[in-house]
């Protein structure tokens, strides 16, 4: 039978993987079982119920096929466990259930605690526990069904709590007036059955509405713009049900969030912070009044000496700042999650350099311990968060590239060249964007369009050029040179606007750029980084390229397929370093021998120049000249093979220099028709300029395959003009780069390129299948 559930306490070492548990249960298997750490015993349900789940969405029962069997078994076990019974009075079984997608999502699903009470155990309860606690309980799962499960807005309960006056010594942990708290149940009621719903009392059909729930808020609104902002790919989530530890049972209990550094500066020194008599949701939530964890120290000297001990183990295992998420019950230590955590650049290169001093880790390790958008984020200048948050954004799209920078709106090409010829910042809006556009991309600060994924043209330059893109504006309306937005706002050439990379975000006005401040820690590991990474490849034609054969189809599937996991990478930095390498690597091979395959297919090209060619200028006559002299260009009698090794020879033997002075002159030669027939002329001219561009450092080696791609010659296909690049027969290149342009996640572009032309290398191969198995895409 297909097992859709697993117990936290089974499974070998292979089995403790987000993309088989998700995040939360992943973690949690790994402390009980590997660490031997205090954890609620516990089960997971896996993503795959999730999926089948989304897909049935609609039926009766949308579930698979024995899960409910499954389901009523895992209890059964959790029961045998503990020693309690689900729905049992006298000695209930009590349980959260909370959501664990694959990929880190902190705050975006929701979480139901103390599931299994109700009115009978609950009074039950308050003969053994006291009421105080019992009812603070009961008024928890109250709130947090009513909202997560029945769609209530929180502001009814909050409104409730406020004007109760069992807030104020309940959010204290003093003791408080358990009539204010039974008062409150009944108030949570009452406000459930006033949008004709009534709470369950049957524990077993709560838990079905908190698994449901947990589900449903993958798709909450908050949920899909943290994944579209964060770039995450992964499909659904577990749900982790586990026996509930209780912070809030008495003064010596607990709830709290620990780091194993301070997330700002990296210094070895735990931080966070953890409350008294509450539950893990009032850290998250902010509503409690929070001690420092220092604190701990002298409130249960024994459970923080506990705490510490298992926090830096964990760092150790994981070679990285960790968050842990903990509850005291009863002065017991559990622990309820753990994992990367999230820090500043500051904190991620502190972290790295200081594992070298202490001798956990050398200097290479460090290096790829931070991630390459990490340290592209020294560099980059930011907006205040804080100013930005006093406006509302005037457009709101894909984050393509990040970023923050501004100036003036411009829809042509001829306000861009204005800006350019005045020494104006601009910030170019287009529909969307093509090799045509790139002059003009070069220059700006910024680029914004209506259409396009993180595949798309803008995207791919941007984030070479390392300026913000946002692509995807659903709401951009562009007529001419001035843009209707859906909020009625006309934008016109000559507006001021700035672009926030980051957030995905475009804003009307001026705001201050914070230039960035490198510390001496971030010195020391940018010189590290210089001495151990690969410098970038210069631009060069390498003669030796023409005598290897590529299949140009797999080659575009391995270039944009890595360029877009370099972003989606990001979550993992040393997954995501060795991408980097990778692609880097690619991307420099692929342009020297474009940039090789170029000189060819002009020199196959310059064969048909003959001196009946009489339309030519002085220029071109004196360029075409040149060009006989120093670069053994052939007449057209001679076979275009022939005529093309010949400059191959001439070249491999001259400098640099003159082969940007090959490409040069064939752009004059080609400036114009010679003739009446369909050779040379402006779109070779483009074909040769873009060589030049490439050879004198003005396109990086990204830029300039992509723009290669794009290149057509009088309407015909550019890459059959010699034997070292091979395509498909048909116009499968062309349905490539229109899939790609589409594409608007890493799966939809891998599926699509991969279904036109099933080819990529084996590295990629093997990249796409690590990135699955992490829950990356």
């Amino acid at each position: 039978m297909n097992r859709q559930i697993l117990r936290l306490d089974e499974g070998g070492d292979a089995t403790f993987t987000a993309a088989l548990r998700g995040g939360k249960g992943a973690s949690l298997a790994l402390m009980l079982n590997k660490f031997k750490l205090p954890v609620p015993p516990g089960f997971t349900i896996l993503p795959s119920v999730h999926l089948t789940f989304m897909q049935n969405r609609g039926k009766a029962n949308p579930l698979p096929p024995n899960f409910s069997q499954q389901l009523h078994r895992a209890i059964l076990g959790l029961e045998k466990t503990t020693g309690k019974q689900f729905g049992s009075v006298e000695s209930p079984l009590i349980v959260s259930v909370r959501s664990g997608a694959a990929v880190s999502m902190p705050g975006m699903m929701d979480t139901i605690l103390n599931v299994g009470l109700n009115d009978a155990i609950v009074e039950e309860m308050t003969k053994q526990y006291g009421e105080r606690f019992a009812y603070d309980s009961y008024r928890r799962l109250l709130e947090m069904f009513g909202e997560s499960v029945f769609g209530i807005e929180r502001a009814m309960f909050t409104d409730a709590l406020r004007d109760t006056a069992a807030a104020a010594t309940s959010l204290a942990g003093e003791t408080s007036a358990v009539a204010d708290l039974k008062d409150l149940c009944r108030v949570y009621k009452a406000i459930i059955a006033q949008r004709g719903r009534e709470f369950p009392q049957d524990p077993y059909n709560q838990l079905a509405y908190a698994i449901y729930a947990v589900f449903n808020s993958w798709d909450s609104p908050r949920a899909q713009a943290y994944r579209r902002s964060k770039n995450i790919t992964a499909l659904g989530t577990a749900v982790t049900v586990q026996t509930m530890v209780f912070g809030n049972r008495d003064e010596r209990s607990a709830t709290g969030v620990v780091f194993s550094r301070d997330r700002n500066t990296g210094a070895r020194v735990l931080s966070g912070d953890f409350v008294g008599q509450a539950q893990g949701e009032d850290v998250v939530a902010g509503s409690h009044r929070p001690l420092p964890i220092a604190a701990m120290r002298d409130w249960n000297p024994s459970v923080f000496a506990r705490l510490e001990e298992a926090v830096y183990l964990l760092e150790d295992y994981c070679r990285d700042v960790v968050d842990v998420e903990f509850t005291v019950d009863s002065g017991e230590l559990y622990f309820l999650q753990w994992r990367p955590a999230k820090k500043s650049v500051h904190a991620a290169i502190a972290f790295a350099i200081g594992g070298v001093f202490e001798g956990r880790w050398n200097k290479r390790d460090a290096v790829n311990m931070v991630s390459p958008e990490q340290v592209a984020q020294l560099f980059r200048k930011q907006f205040e968060a804080s100013v930005l948050a006093q406006y509302e954004p005037i457009l709101r799209g894909i984050s393509a590239s990040l970023g923050a920078s501004g100036g003036f709106a411009v829809f042509t090409e001829q306000g861009a060249k204005q800006c350019a010829a005045e020494g104006l910042p601009y910030v170019l809006f287009r529909v969307d964007t093509s090799t045509r556009d790139l002059p003009i991309m070069l220059d700006a600060q910024a680029i914004v369009t209506a259409n396009g994924g993180e595949a798309s043209h803008a995207a791919i330059v941007a984030r070479d050029l390392n300026i913000p893109a946002v692509v995807g504006c659903l709401e951009l309306q562009i007529e001419g040179a001035r843009a209707l937005l859906a909020n009625g706002i006309l934008l016109e050439e000559g507006h001021y606007v700035s672009v926030d990379g980051e957030t995905g975000k475009v804003y009307l006005g001026q705001f201050e750029l914070i230039e960035a401040t490198l510390s001496e820690e971030a010195k020391v590991y940018l010189n590290w980084q210089q001495r151990l990474e690969t410098k970038v490849q210069a631009p060069r034609l390498h003669h030796d390229r023409a005598a290897k054969q590529i299949n140009i189809n797999t080659e575009l599937n391995n270039f944009y397929i890595l360029d877009w996991m370099l972003k989606a990478s990001k979550g993992d930095s040393s997954f995501n370093r060795e991408v980097s390498r990778a692609r880097n690597k690619l991307h420099i091979a692929l342009a020297e021998t474009v940039v090789c395959y170029l000189a060819l297919a002009v020199a196959g090209e310059l064969r048909h120049v003959t001196p009946h060619n009489t339309n030519f200028d002085a220029r071109q006559k004196a360029a075409w000249k040149q060009l006989r002299q120093r670069y053994a260009i052939a007449e057209t009698e001679t076979g275009r093979f022939a005529a093309q090794s010949q400059v191959l020879k001439a070249l491999q033997h001259l400098p640099h220099e003159q082969h940007i002075e090959f490409f040069e002159l064939a752009v004059t030669v080609f400036e114009r028709n010679w003739s009446a027939t369909m050779v040379g002329g402006p779109a070779w001219a483009a074909i040769a300029k873009a060589g030049a561009d490439f050879l004198t450092g003005r396109l990086s080696h990204t830029i300039f395959v992509d723009h290669v791609f794009d290149l057509e010659h009088n309407g015909g296909a550019l890459f059959d003009k010699r034997v070292m690049m091979v395509k498909s027969e048909d116009n499968r290149l062309k349905l490539q780069l229109y899939e790609k342009r589409n594409a608007k996640s890493i799966k939809a572009l891998y599926r699509c390129l991969n279904k036109l032309h099933p080819f990529v290398s084996v590295e990629v191969q093997r990249f796409w299948t690590t990135g699955m198995e992490k829950g990356l895409w």
